[in-house]
């Protein structure tokens, strides 16, 4: 089986459906919520109802923190700590469902397996399913190390062979998310100009 795991802030009116789809194919769910420290907060967690609705559901954990993240990878980085050597997990957004999954086609030797994803105006394949190695940190969204090696888990409208199948729900996108989204772009691109200094290949 699979460790689900999802980021969430003021997510209620998605997280319940993304729970429920994730659920028929997870053993274990994680839910870390917080804010980032560039949203414009009074608590560093969420304020509407995104933490009752988690917790009403058997078999998720919800990690809360009394701090604001710096950046999507820290936050991504507090459920690689909770899992174990070997854990399969899913790292879904706080607005998807997830339609399908054919746990079997998954290679006990891949590291990464891909999804589709259906956007509005076209379909993407995601390495979301990844295979838990010690030591693993994410240090961007779409980068993450392993024992000095870099995987690039940027999205990809190339064809590649999917497990699984991701929907998207409409989800409201406040000015200081999308404030807080264009300079979290700029601090990973600078994240990836060291790594290119220092000659690291992206695998």
């Amino acid at each position: 089986m699979i460790t689900t795991c999802i980021l969430t802030y003021n997510n209620e009116s998605t997280i319940a459906k993304t729970i429920v789809s994730a659920a028929k194919y997870s053993n274990r769910i994680i839910i870390v919520d917080g804010a980032y420290k560039d949203f414009e907060q009074d608590k560093p967690y969420s304020t509407d109802a995104t933490i009752d609705v988690a917790k009403g559901y058997t078999g998720v954990e919800v990690v809360t923190t009394e701090r604001c993240y710096d950046t999507e990878a820290e936050k991504r980085n507090i459920y690689l700590d909770l899992l174990n050597n070997g854990d399969l997990f899913l790292s879904l957004d706080s607005n998807e469902v997830l339609e399908d999954l054919d746990v079997d086609r998954i290679d006990d030797k891949d590291l990464i397996s891909y999804l589709k994803i259906e956007l509005p105006n076209r379909q993407i394949s995601a390495p979301r399913i990844i295979r838990y190695k010690q030591s693993m940190s994410y240090q961007t969204h779409d980068i993450l190390s392993q024992q000095g090696e870099y995987h690039n888990l940027k999205d990809t409208q190339v064809s590649l062979e999917t497990v699984g199948h991701i929907t998207q729900q409409n989800a409201h996108q406040t000015d200081a998310y999308r404030k807080w989204k264009a300079k979290q772009k700029q601090q990973e691109q600078s994240v990836k100009d060291e790594l290119q200094r220092k000659g690291v290949q992206l695998i």
